[in-house]
């Protein structure tokens, strides 16, 4: 019924609201351990206002790798240009970016550089998930090598393969 499923909007938002407020003390716990620490911040349901940004600045300075998709990184820096987000959401305090663009590729700095990196040609058939896919073959090739470049690389052939075969695909 309507009224089920805004009362269960209306807590999933609190658990996020609540979340966010452990995250960046989740995050310094971890990075005083030695951890990496990676973000992928899916779309805010209340929308990138100034107060979601800044609490997001606060999250990225103890942030290792920064997975926003296109979408988002507009969101969150106001700016269009793929290269420009990324230095924006560095200058925010993120060490690596790599921005999910679709069928667009990805982007990633690595050196001090940002690259782009190319998808390859598909035909897509799944497609929820993907960026999910993508972050998890990223923290693999860069846990390999620390390499943000060849990560992006290998995360676009994962990405592509589970857009291909779903997640069945990624077992293959």
């Amino acid at each position: 019924t309507p009224s089920n499923s805004s009362a269960a909007s209306d807590v999933y938002k609190r658990q996020l609201d609540n979340l966010r407020e452990d995250i960046c003390k989740i995050f310094k716990l971890g990075k005083n351990r030695g951890m990496l620490t990676s973000l992928d911040p899916n779309w805010d349901p209340k929308g990138w206002c100034k107060r979601r940004i800044n609490e997001l600045k606060k999250v990225l300075k103890v942030t290792d790798i920064f997975f926003p998709d296109y979408e988002e990184g507009k969101a969150i820096t106001k700016l269009k240009e793929p290269k420009e987000i990324i230095k924006k959401l560095l200058d925010f305090g993120a060490t690596i970016v790599a921005l999910k663009c679709g069928k667009n590729g990805s982007y990633v700095n690595f050196r001090g550089k940002i690259y782009h990196v190319k998808s390859l040609s598909i035909k897509p058939r799944f497609t929820t998930g993907a960026g999910d896919a993508f972050d998890a073959g990223f923290l693999k090739k860069f846990l390999e090598k620390g390499n943000s470049l060849e990560a992006c690389k290998f995360a676009n052939k994962i990405a592509a393969r589970y857009i291909l075969k779903g997640f069945k695909g990624l077992m293959s």
